[in-house]
Parts: C-alpha cells; sequence; structure tokens
C-alpha cells in the first residue's frame, strides 16, 4: 500500500498559514475513504504536529483541520492521480 504522505508531498507542502493572504489557493492532494464516504483536500501541512489544512468534505463541505491519525483511522486513501489545482477564494471554487 502507497503511503499517504510521502517524501516528495512533504516537500511540496506548504506550512500552515502560508497560504493565509492568498486570494488563490493551491489544493496539493487528495485524500478519499471508501468506507465513510469522505475526501479530504490538502492546501498546507504541518510535519511537527501531523496537521493538515484544508477542505474536508464529508456531505458538509467546509475548510478545517485534519491530522495525520484521523486520515489514517479513516483508511483514506491517497488519490495519486490528483494534481495541484487552485481554489479561488472561500467558496470552495476549483480553477481548472
Amino acid at each position: 500500500m502507497l503511503p499517504l504522505l510521502d517524501a516528495d508531498l512533504k516537500q511540496i507542502l506548504p506550512k500552515l498559514y502560508e497560504q493565509e493572504d492568498f486570494e488563490q489557493r493551491i489544493i496539493y492532494a487528495r485524500f478519499y475513504s471508501q468506507s465513510s464516504n469522505c475526501e479530504w483536500f490538502v492546501l498546507e501541512y504541518s510535519s511537527l504536529q501531523k496537521l493538515f489544512f484544508g477542505i474536508i468534505d464529508d456531505g458538509d463541505t467546509r475548510l478545517g483541520y485534519f491530522t495525520q491519525e484521523e486520515l489514517e483511522l479513516s483508511e483514506a486513501i491517497r488519490d495519486y492521480e490528483f494534481k495541484a489545482e487552485i481554489l479561488k477564494g472561500c467558496d470552495y471554487e476549483r480553477v481548472t
């Protein structure tokens, strides 16, 4: 099984709050769980806390924090086909 977070992804992910003041933010990765029908889209990461910031879509789409442990407990899978996308504003609108 492929890792959720490999060295390449760790290297490119901005630290927490680095994209905070940007009008357009970049979504770097997507995780999903087949058992809970949930998706997580990663914008930022703290390696010290193993804490992500991004979009959580579990039927109620919102920006929020989630941990690597939460992903593992949810049996999340990383979508290795996902390409970085631009997120415009705070309305979760993806720009292609």
